[in-house]
């Protein structure tokens, strides 16, 4: 039998043996759910305790929702009664001291919130951890010496353990963050991915993802079309240089790299060739960007090589212009939508006396092209022609080197580039020479109009002599019808003598004034027979303004013969009447002449088919002979005359 010294030892030497263990199990792990089963399985085992617990605070736990604490680790095998404590419970005090541990029995309240779903009977020891939880372990047995020296023997390793799994609860709280704000990320460039994809999908441009080493991480149809390659031969097995042109390969890597060292010293757009599936060199504007939040760049690529070619034809279509432009007599020229001067050919240079660069003038400058009379119209026409309006030639004074006037003609027309007006392209054709010849044909014309005016006027004072002769022989003769002969003779010549005096008044030598000329005449004819003091008016109605002689002489003869007969046969003894002219031509060109007075009419024997007076038979003769129309007698009220006949279409 041992006595009490030798057994207080051997307890002694156990004990700490046992907090060895204890202190051995704490930290063993930076997770703090498995430090706290290590070190609450050491403790199981080493202690006569049946069930044990940790409790973190919602706080520290990141919790924010709820408040209070919540069960953290508890020994595999035992379901918790509760898994959350509000914080109001006895064991949520922030004041409780982590020296002074807590003994429970059973029948405390708040005991079988922290015990088993079993409802375990016994002695309950609640260690605090600081201020963010609390241990919990319980015995079956309710022995006070053992709780006691349980108590003194596990607060020191209870205070380690305490700020072992603090730290634990730290590590776990920023490895939490981390990786929350990892997801985010990722999130973040999943989406961003997941948008440049969907601009991809959607545009009609070839887009290309590139990684930072230009391996192909995403292409969108349009690039598959371009480069002749699916998305599977490409993405994550080429690099975008893999299609680069090779004398075209050391640009691009050169403007990559100063887009990642210097990126404001490299357009983000150039032309570059590439080598598609086919072999066959295509050209393309090649715009790259970064995608933000990661190395990768996205690159658009429009295919310009069509226009690359048509680029090329034009620069040879120009050159073959400008060659036939110089090969031509007159001044050639090409200026841009402001009028500076963008071309001029040898002949025009030499015309206006230019022997500088020809782009430093300016065709809107009255020192350079258009004189000053000539700029407004000039500007008009420029304007005219730049706003893409039908194209006209126009005359123009262009101006030369040494003050000079030129006289051109200008036929221009709009320069169009792209589908737009950029310029006016014109030739002006020196008419210097044609001016001069236009000056003497004038200044011969208008002599001619001098001799046309005085032989008309001649031959109107010659028909008036001739009249007057015939008026002196008429004086000397007693047979009265060798004097009405000679009295209608004179008539008939004073009426082309007045067509004469018509002619040599007008403008135009070729065509008479005819409503002008049947006015003179019926004012001849009135003064003549003196009608105002007979009581006969005269009515006239011309619709026919320009005839011409061989017409106007036939037809001012017939009114004159119809007119002269109504005024000595139709009204006998001074008796009251009227004679109408009335002249009008229809839309297909028949003219229509009615000369009519409402007088006696004919005596018997005097129709038109059996009359022997020499005044009908002329008017017969003039209607159906020289003007080849149709004559009409009505002697219904009075005596009208109608004749119609077809005018020539130059009237």
């Amino acid at each position: 039998m041992r006595c009490l010294t030798e057994e207080t030892k051997t307890d002694i030497i156990n004990d700490i043996s046992v907090l060895y263990e204890l202190a051995l199990s704490i930290g063993n792990s930076i997770d703090p759910k498995q430090n706290s089963g290590a070190f609450i399985r050491t403790l199981l085992e080493r202690k006569n305790y049946s069930f044990a617990a940790v409790w973190i605070s919602d706080d520290m736990l990141g919790i924010s929702d709820k408040g209070g604490y919540s069960l953290f680790y508890a020994y595999p095998g035992f379901r918790v009664h509760t898994k959350h404590l509000p914080t109001g419970h006895p064991f949520c005090s922030p004041d409780r001291d982590p020296d002074r541990p807590v003994i429970l029995s059973s029948g405390t309240p708040g005991y079988s919130d922290i015990m088993p779903e079993d409802g375990s009977e016994g002695t309950c020891l609640v260690y605090f951890l600081g201020t963010f939880g609390f241990l919990v372990l319980h015995r079956r047995t309710s022995s006070a010496l053992q709780t006691h020296r349980d108590i003194n023997q596990l607060r020191g390793v209870m205070g380690k353990f305490a700020v072992s799994l603090e730290g634990g609860l730290a590590h776990s709280h920023l490895l939490k963050e981390e990786q929350k704000e990892r997801k985010q990320a990722e999130k973040e460039r999943a989406a961003t991915e997941t948008l440049y994809k969907t601009i991809m999908s959607s545009t009609g441009t070839a887009m290309v993802l590139l990684a930072k080493d230009t391996t192909i991480t995403g292409i969108n149809k349009e690039m598959e079309r371009l480069f002749g390659y699916s998305e599977e031969e490409l993405v994550g097995i080429r690099k975008g240089t893999d299609f680069i042109h090779p004398d075209d390969i050391a640009r691009v890597l050169e403007n990559r790299e100063k887009r990642r060292t210097e990126p404001d010293s490299v357009s983000k757009q150039y032309e570059v060739r590439f080598i598609p599936r086919s072999g066959r060199v295509k050209y393309g504007l090649m715009t790259i960007g970064s995608i933000p939040g990661t190395p990768n760049t996205i690159v658009s690529i429009i295919d310009t090589t069509q226009r690359k070619k048509a680029i090329d034809l034009l620069v040879k279509s120009e050159q073959k212009y400008r060659d036939f432009a110089n090969s031509l007599p007159e001044l050639v020229f090409e200026c841009d939508d402001t009028g500076l001067l963008t071309f001029i050919n040898r002949a025009g240079s030499e015309i206006l006396g230019f022997h500088d660069t020809a782009c430093f003038h300016n065709i809107l400058d009255p020192l350079t092209f258009a004189s000053e009379q000539d700029r407004i119209r000039a500007i008009e026409y420029f304007q005219h022609v730049i706003e893409g309006r039908e194209p006209r030639a126009v005359e123009l004074s262009i101006r030369k080197t040494d003050g000079t006037a030129l006289p051109v003609i200008v036929h221009a027309s709009p320069v169009i580039r792209e589908g737009g007006i950029t310029g006016v392209r014109a030739v002006a054709t020196d008419i210097s020479t044609i001016k001069q010849i236009q000056e003497r044909l004038e200044h011969s014309l208008s002599e001619k109009d001098v001799l046309m005016k005085e032989l008309h006027h001649r031959v109107k004072n010659n028909l008036q002599v001739i009249s007057a002769l015939i008026a002196l022989q008429s004086d000397t003769i007693d047979n009265g019808a060798a004097k009405t002969a000679l009295s209608n003779a004179q008539e008939r010549i004073m009426s082309i003598a007045i067509l004469h005096e018509n002619l040599y008044k007008s403008k135009d030598f070729l065509h008479i004034d005819f409503s002008a000329y049947i006015d003179n005449l019926v004012s001849h004819l009135s003064s003549v027979f003196g009608t105002e003091q007979r009581n006969v008016s005269i009515t006239t109605h011309v619709g026919i303004r320009d005839l011409t002689i061989d017409t106007a002489i036939p037809c001012g003869l017939i009114v004159s013969e119809i007119v002269s007969n109504s005024m000595k046969y139709a009204f006998p003894d001074n008796r009251a009447g009227i004679i109408t002219i009335n002249i009008t031509r229809d839309p297909e060109g028949v003219c229509t002449m009615i000369v009519a007075d409402d007088g006696v009419g004919f005596t018997p024997g005097e129709r038109e088919d059996h009359a022997p007076s020499l005044g009908l038979h002329l008017i017969r003769l003039l209607a159906t002979g020289q003007l080849d129309g149709t004559l009409d007698i009505d002697t219904g009220n009075g005596v009208t005359f109608k004749i119609q006949f077809k005018m020539n279409h130059n009237y």
